[in-house]
């Protein structure tokens, strides 16, 4: 059973987002390539920290304001969201480490849903990713 998708998702950042580009996603993520939402505001906002800090380190000598941390409020369309084809994971079993360990392996998009909801991997899980 699918949960209620929430009418607002949120999503943090370093960078001003012009148009979302799912294509612009990293490649070897936990749901594959594409555009990572949180559920609530907190994990949006951790989240934004940890890519402002990233992108500083990454490029020390780009101009000053190049980056800022950026919360994004994305409201979702209840109707529109019924019509995608989704995967949920209720929980992080076995079925959810198969399917991070695939679309890590495998890059890219290697899957078909257009919506994937459920926990992500955190540097805990990719001890165990590591070790499964």
């Amino acid at each position: 059973m699918l949960p209620t998708i929430s009418d607002v998702l949120y999503h943090g950042t370093a960078e001003k987002i012009q148009k979302i580009d799912v294509l612009k996603g990293r490649n070897n993520k936990d749901f594959g390539k594409g555009f990572y939402m949180a559920v609530t505001k907190s994990q949006a906002i951790g989240m934004m920290h940890k890519k402002y800090r990233e992108a500083v380190l990454r490029r020390p000598n780009a101009p000053k304001g190049t980056f800022s941390e950026i919360l994004y409020e994305i409201k979702i369309d209840s109707e529109y969201a019924k019509t995608l084809n989704i995967k949920y994971f209720k929980t992080a079993d076995e079925e959810w480490l198969d399917f991070i360990l695939m679309c890590r392996e495998q890059g890219g998009l290697p899957h078909n849903y257009d919506l994937v909801i459920g926990p992500t991997a955190d540097d805990d899980t990719m001890f165990c990713l590591n070790s499964y």
